[in-house]
């Protein structure tokens, strides 16, 4: 998931090498503005642009097989390009997500906070690096968070869906195990998604250790119908977290562990972009993001991991090898 631009144009530029920002968030719930401000946009006229359809096969990562011959999908913004975690681009042809381009504003990869800064990729680390204290940022509202019983279990696991656990997108996927449809701003759309290799095995092994939640940037009326086909009879997820559920820093939604109130020395984030919760690194396992390739393993890899972690009485100091070879990274110019 790649952070947004806090500004947008009110048209789309022409030029390739600006970005633009999707249109502003739906009307949010009374006592969001504050926490959210920052997050919205400048104006409420913008436009909705088509996208024309992407070709697939571009891009070092395997992806999921889209039918060439799928008509022209509606969204809210025109996706140029697409910053990876290498810095590697791809080009205007990339498949749709809609989690980056409909339902969360985390697609784009410009800072725009000065004119100056205006053509400077987005560099996570540098967003990490400098972010303010915690103590200075409006928290999000907690939102009915389940009080913790003997019943469930002490370890927390909190999950991130799109490209950790699923790949959805606008462009039609051949033999997509799920469809769905869904409306943003008048605009019905059709979302194809594929789940990752061994998710299900995945998410079964983890349940019967871990008191588990999912906390996506992605808009709830979106993520809320991935979720029916990941936990249909809402067993799995102890509860569910959204974009409203995120705090906006320098324009940017960031996820807080602590709505969740939990013990933080047992809890552990499972999340394919780091900087979605640059205040707890110290309890961030990062997975490579997915993008379709059917050989993938890493689910499956981090069962036995998972098992043996939960079993020791502060995950942050199992996992502090992964989080000072961070901060190695931080301490670079």
């Amino acid at each position: 998931m790649i952070l947004r631009s806090r500004r947008i144009p009110a048209v789309l530029p022409a030029d390739r090498r600006r970005y633009g920002r999707a249109p502003p968030v739906a009307e949010r719930e009374t006592g969001e503005e504050d926490m959210a401000s920052d997050c919205a946009p400048d104006s409420e006229d913008e436009r909705v642009p088509t996208v024309s359809r992407r070709r697939f096969g571009v891009g070092a990562r395997k992806r999921a097989a889209t039918d060439e011959h799928a008509g022209d999908f509606l969204t809210p913004v025109r996706c140029r390009e697409r910053l990876t975690k290498d810095g590697v681009t791809f080009p205007e042809d990339e498949l749709v997500s809609p989690e980056h381009c409909v339902f969360s504003y985390n697609f784009f990869s410009r800072l725009a906070e000065e004119e100056d800064d205006d053509d400077e990729v987005f560099n996570p680390y540098h967003f990490i690096k400098n972010i303010p204290s915690q103590s200075q940022q409006s928290k999000p509202r907690t939102r009915d968070i389940p009080v913790k019983t003997r019943s469930t279990p002490q370890a927390t696991l909190v999950l991130d869906l799109d490209e950790t656990l699923v790949f959805s997108s606008l462009n039609m996927i051949e033999n997509a195990e799920y469809t769905f449809h869904t409306y943003f701003q008048n605009h019905e759309y059709k979302v194809f998604v594929v789940l990752r290799p061994h998710v299900k095995e995945f998410l079964q092994s983890m349940s019967k250790i871990f008191e588990m939640f999912v906390y996506t940037s992605a808009k709830k009326e979106y993520a809320e119908k991935i979720l029916e086909t990941l936990d249909p009879q809402k067993k799995l997820f102890r509860h569910r977290l959204y974009q409203e559920d995120c705090a906006c820093v320098r324009g940017h939604y960031v996820k807080d562990l602590d709505v969740l109130e939990r013990d933080l020395a047992r809890t552990v984030v499972l999340d394919n972009a780091p900087h979605a919760f640059p205040y707890h690194l110290m309890n961030m396992i990062p997975i490579k993001s997915w993008a379709g390739d059917r050989e993938d393993k890493e689910l499956q890899r981090l069962i036995p991991y998972l098992e043996k972690l939960s079993e020791t009485e502060d995950f942050r100091q199992v996992l502090k090898r992964r989080t000072d070879h961070l901060h190695r990274l931080l301490s670079e110019d």
